[in-house]
């Protein structure tokens, strides 16, 4: 398993039923994984928000697809313990494309959220020990353009 950063803590707030979606640039490059966990840790929200993780082929918005039926709730009593997703290939609604992304959307009135996202993924047979200043799998958390760097 190697662990990356979706998104560090960040403040995010609408009104009513707006969504925001995650910058293109901070999308992950998932390609040479089959199964991903990841852990959504709150630790404020001020009315109840929903996050999605989404995933697509390409970077076109309209292939974008939810991984889980009905996204995962925030509620606003907020948990030390993050919540844990579990999306393995043989087991997510939609199993891990190309890219990942979060989506977060309000439920009613003025809304905000303080999460970070950070990920797990399993790539059978993606041997990063013999590339040049290779971290292992327990070490650090890695980007995605270092991981895509290394796995060329």
């Amino acid at each position: 398993m190697y662990s990356l950063v979706l998104q560090d803590w960040v403040t995010i707030s609408g009104v009513g039923t707006s969504s925001v979606i995650e910058t293109e640039q901070d999308w992950l490059d998932m390609t040479p994984f089959q199964d991903l966990v990841a852990w959504i840790d709150v630790r404020d929200a001020t009315s109840g928000t929903t996050i999605f993780l989404e995933t697509a082929p390409s970077r076109d918005d309209n292939l974008f697809v939810s991984m889980n039926t009905g996204g995962y709730a925030l509620n606003p009593i907020v948990s030390a313990t993050p919540l844990v997703a579990s999306l393995l290939m043989g087991q997510a609604t939609v199993p891990i494309a190309a890219l990942l992304r979060w989506r977060i959307a309000g439920v009613i009135g003025t809304w905000s959220t303080t999460f970070r996202i950070l990920v797990s993924g399993n790539a059978p047979g993606l041997d990063l020990s013999s590339a040049a200043q290779a971290p292992s799998p327990s070490s650090a958390m890695m980007s995605s353009s270092t991981l895509a760097s290394m796995s060329k």
